[in-house]
């Protein structure tokens, strides 16, 4: 028997194997108005939780669009794209990469995080056909679906990064970015992507996974939304008033600074207070006169350098008592409590009192006995607006009371000041000790000079000239001497035994080094075997005894069409091979000559064919820093010498030079940069 009680939305009930009785039926009815109010809970309890939910997906929505109002540079959309990521992922969802890509007619421009999403790692654009060969994407792209799913096996995944690496251009490469065989590893790859206006955002998973959540989804296509709506609210609704206003607060503020910064000596501080009037003025702040002083604690004194009403200067810094006046006693005391928003307002007798006592310290023309009014001074309100930074404060006088802006643009100037006129005087103290050292320093770089010239002389004065092969070399030493160092010998049989080294460290040891291996090289040149060189070289530098100092090179011989190379520490070989128009990559790992007693150095023999090229580098190329502080890159390396190997060697050292020269961005290197290239006729 099945006895049913309804709650509204449904029943409760029992199964047994006879009728309830009275009783049992009062008590099922009971029961039933009971799960009435507990069905009740249950559904406030799941609507709360749909709302916060809905709630943290708005908070992290806006908390994106806040991020995109406050940029202020066009490339900070790059952080937008990583602000996305962590709020994504915070939201509970999985996402490994994430990007955004903006469609452009025949590229696209897309930026993606790195793995862990704390920063930009792929900055590139990719050909359309990258997409428009997938039908998936291409018909996705001219649809109106708002999301798309490419889930990728691992042959796809492979083939799809393949392209992308070979087709790309790269702006910016992320070192840590996942290796053909981590995706082998991962079993393939899953991009997830949501349209925007410019284009699309998107995700990836690893693995193939055909059906990501939907809530995944649905929050991408709210993450674009919003996206868009916030880039163009930023592009059109950008106060160009509230811009052109910061614009001016730093060209005054920069004015400041430098006017402070081109100090000689503390009297001129007098200048700098009638250029923070002058900067006032431009900014719309009507000061009557502006103060500058500078506390004395240890004698209870202040020097007071001050401008005229008319903002002029007035020559002359006073020594003023800092307890002698209850004005500059309320300064001082300010000053001590590094106050904020401090005034103080003189009207009266005590206006009055203040301008016959600070006449006797300052040659105001307007206070002078001649030209006194009392009458004129008691109608007169004087402000004292006080900002206070570490060696003093300024007090901008003004007869009327300043906004709680102006107050903070004042307090940007007294900031800056602060932080210049630490400057002049860390400058002013260290100006004796810099008499000092400039007879030590002078004598270093003559001794600096003397090894860089002595590095220069190790190189060998003339290129070999053979039938069989073409040379090119190239050196750019660093600031400070490095060890950088490359050596030819031509054997009576035409063998070519070619070296490239780098002494660990700078100086004057670092050039001993190349020395005592430029010395070993001549006498080792002709010796058949390289790894019988290498151990010698390696034994002399051990006995040496320099502490941590040590070679790293690079030797090959190159006879007929038979290359023989081994390596210490130094980067790889890259061989252009002209008939199937790839870069190999020839690596040997070792330790550098003089580390390690009885080291076992490797050799890698291959073949050559004519129009072969050989590169030789030392590791300043491919670890050149920019004024950004990114390195250059062994991939870029790899990049550079396969889209110029088909010209001549001085051709391709000219490249590789000026690209060398446009990365660093007129940095100076922190290494010595050389080259040799070899190409078989």
């Amino acid at each position: 028997t099945y006895n049913l009680y309804s709650f509204g939305n449904g029943a409760i009930g029992i199964s047994n194997f006879g009728l309830l009785n009275e009783e049992e039926k009062t008590i099922l009815n009971r029961f039933s108005n009971v799960f009435t109010f507990a069905y009740k809970r249950y559904n406030d309890l799941a609507t709360a939780e749909a709302q916060a939910r809905e709630a943290q997906i708005e908070a992290a929505l806006e908390r994106i669009r806040g991020q995109v109002t406050a940029m202020q540079e066009s490339n900070e959309l790059l952080d937008i794209v990583v602000k996305m990521r962590t709020e994504f992922v915070s939201l509970g969802h999985e996402a490994h990469y994430f990007w955004y890509m903006r469609y452009l007619p025949e590229i696209y421009e897309k930026a993606m995080t790195s793995g862990d999403g704390t920063k930009i790692g792929m900055i590139m654009t990719l050909p359309r056909h990258i997409h428009g060969d997938i039908k998936l994407l291409a018909d996705w792209e001219k649809s109106n679906e708002p999301t798309v799913v490419f889930a990728m096996d691992v042959d796809t995944a492979l083939e799809y990064v393949d392209k992308m690496i070979t087709l790309g251009n790269f702006v910016q490469v992320d070192p840590n970015a996942p290796t053909l065989d981590d995706i082998r590893y991962i079993g393939g790859l899953t991009f997830v992507m949501a349209r925007t206006h410019q284009g699309e955002i998107g995700f990836s998973l690893p693995g193939t996974v055909p059906n990501p959540p939907q809530e995944s989804l649905d929050t991408l296509v709210r993450f674009a939304g919003v996206f868009d709506l916030a880039y163009s609210r930023f592009e059109d609704l950008k106060d160009a008033e509230k811009r052109n206003r910061e614009t001016q607060i730093e060209l005054a503020l920069e004015r400041v600074r430098a006017r402070t910064m081109a100090m000689q000596k503390s009297s001129e501080l007098a200048r700098t207070a009638a250029n923070l009037f002058e900067q006032m003025e431009t900014l719309g702040i009507k000061p009557y006169r502006c103060n500058i002083a500078i506390v004395d604690a240890k004698h209870k004194k202040l020097k007071l350098w001050s401008t005229t009403n008319h903002g002029n200067v007035i020559p002359v810094g006073s020594d003023i008592p800092l307890n002698e006046n209850s004005v500059f006693k309320e300064l001082y005391n300010g000053w001590k409590k590094q106050k904020k928003n401090h005034s103080i307002k003189l009207v009266g007798e005590d206006r009055v009192n203040w301008t016959k006592y600070i006449s006797k310290y300052v040659p105001f023309d307007e206070y002078k006995p001649k030209n006194f009014s009392k009458s004129k001074l008691m109608k007169e309100t004087a402000i004292f607006n006080n900002f206070y930074f570490r060696q003093g404060y300024f007090v901008i006088h003004t007869k009327e009371e300043i906004s709680d802006e102006d107050f903070d643009i004042i307090q940007r100037f007294a900031n800056v000041f602060e932080q210049t006129y630490t400057r002049f005087l860390d400058l002013e103290n260290a100006e004796y000790q810099n008499k000092i050292i400039q007879a030590e320093n002078e004598r270093k770089t003559q001794e600096l000079e003397e090894a860089r010239q002595l590095q220069l002389s190790m190189l060998p004065k003339k290129l070999p000239e053979l039938p069989n092969l073409d040379i090119a070399v190239y050196m750019q030493t660093a600031t400070e001497v490095g060890g950088d160092y490359y050596d030819f010998h031509v054997g009576d049989d035409g063998e070519l035994t070619t070296v490239i080294g780098d002494a660990t460290g700078h100086g004057l040891k670092a050039g001993t080094v190349v020395t005592i291996t430029k010395s070993l090289f001549n006498n080792l040149g002709s010796e058949e075997d390289v790894l019988k060189s290498f151990s010698k070289i390696s034994r002399v530098i051990k006995d040496m005894n320099f502490p941590q100092l040590s070679m790293c090179l690079q030797m090959l011989k190159i006879k007929g069409n038979k290359l023989v190379l081994t390596s210490a520490a130094m980067p790889p070989v890259l061989i252009y091979r002209k008939n199937k128009r790839i870069v190999e990559e020839v690596s040997i790992n070792g330790m550098p000559l003089g580390a390690i007693a009885n080291f076992p150095y490797k050799i890698q023999e291959t073949k050559l064919n004519k129009g072969d090229i050989i590169f030789m580098m030392s590791d300043g190329y491919p670890e050149l820093m920019n004024d950004k502080g990114r390195m250059f890159g062994y991939e870029r390396v790899k990049n550079k010498f396969r889209s110029i190997a088909e010209e001549t060697p001085e051709e391709i050292i000219n490249s590789l030079k000026n690209s060398a020269s446009k990365w660093a961005n007129g940095k100076d290197p922190d290494d010595d940069v050389t080259f040799v290239v070899i190409k078989v006729k």
